[in-house]
């Protein structure tokens, strides 16, 4: 199976507002501008390609996250809550403390540290699976990267 991958962005418009457009409507992300189509409630289809992404929740004590996964792909490398749990509170968090994330529990450790470039990066290594990421600068908003592919920002 081939890996397909979700902008946060269109992640973020769709969760917050996708449950307001009709079955067949199409929008368009408002921040990449990535077509969509409402396939159903829950379901999402991006033109782009056709990837379908279904939406998904944890819940408990009455609290519920939401997350869209990939229909017939495989999903992200990491899950949207420890992704939402690092872009948020990783600036503070110290180097070397571990971590696990009360949502779906996978457990992380932030280290620093050297880069294909030479470079001294901080990075997450996820404990539970052994991958490690990176936070990338990027224009509009950060987002995560495998550790191998992190490349100093440009902005």
């Amino acid at each position: 199976m081939e890996r397909v991958i979700l902008p946060d962005c269109c992640e973020d418009w769709i969760l917050g507002y996708g449950p307001f457009y009709e079955a067949g409507a199409g929008f368009e992300c408002i921040e990449c501008g990535s077509r969509w189509r409402k396939q159903a409630p829950g379901r999402f289809e991006r033109v782009e390609g056709g990837q379908v992404w279904a939406e998904r929740s944890r819940e408990a004590e009455g609290q519920r996250f939401r997350y869209l996964e990939a229909e017939g792909g495989q999903n992200a490398m990491t899950n949207r809550c420890c992704a939402r749990l690092i872009l948020d509170y990783g600036d503070r968090i110290h180097l070397d403390k571990q971590f696990a994330c009360p949502i779906c529990g996978t457990r992380w450790k932030k280290e620093q540290g050297e880069s294909r470039g030479g470079l001294r990066v901080v990075s997450y290594l996820n404990e539970t699976q052994g991958t490690r990421i990176a936070v990338q600068k990027g224009q509009g908003r950060d987002y995560l990267v495998p550790f191998e592919d992190y490349t100093p920002s440009r902005y």
